[in-house]
C-alpha cells in the first residue's frame, strides 16, 4: 500500500523556515519539534529564497497532523460539554496567551508544537518569543504557585474552590492573597467538582428506642473505667472511605482506636 504525502499550509511553511532562520537551534532539531523532516524544511527555504511571494501556491492542507488535531480538539470539546479530563482542560483556550504558552511547553513532548499552537490559537512564531523572552518576578512567583495549587487541589479530591484552596495553603505556609489562587485555577482551568454522592454512615430507624442520655454533657470522672465516649468518622484514603472509630476513658484520656 503506498503511502500518502504529507502536505502542508503555505503559512505553516514560511513559519517553519523563518523558526529556522531566527530560533538558533540546529534545523534538525527545530524540524523534529515541528513534527517535519529537516529536508523538508531546506527544501521550503530554498523555494522561498527563489520564489519570494510566489512560493507556495496553493492552499494545501496537513494531512498528516489532521487526527492528532482531532483527537486534542475532541478533548477540548468533552472538557467544555463537562466531561472531567485530568490531564488537559478547557479553560487554557480563555486564558492569556503566556497561560497557553505554559501549556504547550508542557505538552511539546507527547505533540508536534505545530498542532498545539493551532489547537491553542497561538502562531509558533509567538510561542518561540515567548520560549527566548526572560521571565519576570512575578510570572516566576505565578508559576511557582500554579504547581502549588496544583497540588493542593487534587490531594484534596479537587473539591476545592479557591476559599478552601486559600485556608489550606495558609496553614501549609503559604502566604497569598484569595484573589490571586482565583485567577491562577482560571487560568489552569481548575474548579470545584461537586461529589458524585454522599457517604452515608448513620441509618435512622425511626421505631428504635432513644438511648438515655446519661453523661447530660458532664464530662468530669473522679475514677478510671467510670465515664467512656466514643466518636466514629469517615477518612477518604487512596483506597477509598475507610471508617475510624475511637474510644476515650474520661478520667484517664486513655484511647482506644479501630478502623
Amino acid at each position: 500500500m503506498q503511502k500518502s504525502q504529507k502536505t502542508y499550509t503555505a503559512e505553516f511553511k514560511r513559519e517553519a523556515v523563518q523558526l529556522a532562520q531566527t530560533s538558533g537551534k540546529p534545523i534538525t532539531q527545530g524540524a523534529r519539534e515541528l513534527g517535519v523532516s529537516d529536508t523538508s524544511i531546506h527544501q521550503w527555504r530554498k523555494e522561498l529564497v527563489e520564489n519570494g511571494s510566489e512560493a507556495f501556491p496553493g492552499s494545501g492542507h496537513q494531512t498528516a497532523l489532521e487526527e492528532e488535531n482531532r483527537q486534542l480538539k475532541r478533548e477540548k470539546d468533552e472538557n467544555t460539554s463537562g466531561t472531567r479530563h485530568s490531564k488537559k482542560n478547557s479553560g487554557y483556550l480563555l486564558s492569556r496567551p503566556a497561560v497557553r504558552y505554559q501549556m504547550i511547553d508542557m505538552h511539546r513532548e507527547d505533540y508536534p508544537i505545530s498542532v498545539l499552537c493551532e489547537t491553542l490559537e497561538v502562531s509558533i512564531r509567538g510561542y518561540y518569543a515567548w520560549k527566548k523572552r526572560p521571565m519576570s518576578q512575578h510570572q516566576r512567583e505565578d508559576t511557582q504557585l500554579a504547581e502549588r495549587i496544583q497540588v493542593v487541589y487534587h490531594t484534596t479530591r479537587e473539591v476545592y474552590g479557591s476559599p478552601r484552596l486559600h485556608a489550606e495553603m495558609q496553614e501549609q505556609g503559604i502566604r497569598c492573597l484569595q484573589k490571586r489562587i482565583a485567577r491562577l485555577m482560571r487560568e489552569m482551568g481548575l474548579s470545584p467538582r461537586r461529589p458524585r454522592h454522599r457517604t452515608l454512615t448513620t441509618r435512622s430507624d425511626p421505631l428504635a428506642r432513644v438511648a438515655a442520655n446519661v453523661l447530660n454533657r458532664d464530662f468530669t470522672a473522679n475514677s478510671p473505667n467510670k465515664k467512656w465516649s466514643g466518636d466514629i468518622t469517615a477518612v477518604w484514603t487512596s483506597e477509598g472511605w475507610l471508617y475510624l472509630a475511637a474510644v476515650l476513658d474520661l478520667f484517664s484520656r486513655h484511647q482506644w482506636w479501630d478502623g
